[in-house]
């Protein structure tokens, strides 16, 4: 299924509040990005921090499934978005 850039950066924003009640998760991806705990509200309207989130996410199976789960999504709702804010070129697809 195709999703617009609206629903991709929905789901991001979805995912950045729910790891916010994740404190493990939270802490395991600000000191992964580099993020300071005050980065997070501007992260939520910026596109490339957003799929930094989704990429983190993505990097390991058994987190990925946790998240999607708690966070009541598909890890495939996730991964489409993940793929659309990384763009044509990235992840094999080309734009339409």
């Amino acid at each position: 299924m195709a999703i617009s850039a609206s629903q991709a950066r929905d789901r991001a924003t979805a995912l950045l509040l729910h790891i916010t009640e994740r404190p493990e998760i939270l802490s395991a991806f600000l000191a992964a990005s580099g993020l300071q705990p005050g980065d997070l509200r501007a992260m939520a309207r910026d596109g490339s921090a957003q799929l930094a989130l989704l990429d983190f996410l993505a990097e390991e199976d058994a987190r990925l499934l946790d998240v999607a789960q708690s966070a009541g999504m598909a890890p495939r709702d996730i991964m489409e978005a993940q793929i659309f804010l990384s763009g044509p070129g990235s992840h094999a697809w080309a734009a339409d």
